[in-house]
């Protein structure tokens, strides 16, 4: 698939180099959210690397000063970051990570975006994937498990004639010609999970 995030380069930035956002929108954080996230770094670490541009030899923040504060608490001496060339270039690459998730995709759609962004944001690491987006792992695992799959399978998802649960089932068989056979009457009859799997 096409990279379509813009050019920026994944680093450990020095904390004493980032700077808050020009704009900070959440100015009134919940202290006790904020330690609690602290704590979760201390043990598992940063999941998501905040995103910052480069301004002179210091880094201003774009997105991600919640993780930043944490990071401070919890005594890290560097943060992971996406470092982007130009601001407009990291706010593009938010509107990607962060806001292109909608709740009205098809599966098969979120299947493309999941791939995209196990591929070109979370360094192949479907973990990082389901913290983006806020979904559980198997969430996650079911939907890239679609693009795995019959690509006739696939497309009844996209266009929503089968669902996830019964497109999982057809995938399962191991002859192309009972899978198609089967696809065409679960389109056909509207069979639910239950009816494929029996």
């Amino acid at each position: 698939m096409r990279n379509t995030t813009p050019e920026r380069a994944l680093r450990d930035v020095p904390l004493h180099l980032v700077d808050p956002p020009a704009l900070d929108a959440r100015m009134d954080r919940d202290p006790a959210k904020l330690e609690e996230l602290s704590n979760d770094l201390a043990r598992r670490g940063l999941i998501e690397p905040i995103k910052v541009v480069r301004v002179d030899d210091r880094f201003q923040i774009i997105d991600g000063q919640r993780r930043f504060l944490a990071a401070q608490m919890a005594g890290f001496p560097f943060i992971e970051a996406f470092v982007y060339p130009t601001v407009e270039a990291a706010l593009e690459g938010v509107k990607y990570a962060a806001n292109a998730y909608r709740e009205d995709m098809s599966p098969a759609e979120e299947a493309r975006f999941f791939y995209e962004l196990y591929e070109h944001e979370c360094d192949h690491d479907l973990e990082r994937v389901a913290a983006m987006v806020g979904k559980r792992l198997s969430y996650i695992e079911n939907r890239i498990a679609l693009l795995e799959g019959d690509d006739a399978v696939f497309r009844a998802v996209r266009d929503r004639q089968i669902a996830l649960g019964v497109a999982a089932e057809l995938n399962k068989l191991p002859d192309e010609g009972w899978r198609r056979y089967y696809l065409a009457h679960a389109i056909k009859s509207g069979a639910t999970f239950t009816v494929v799997t029996g």
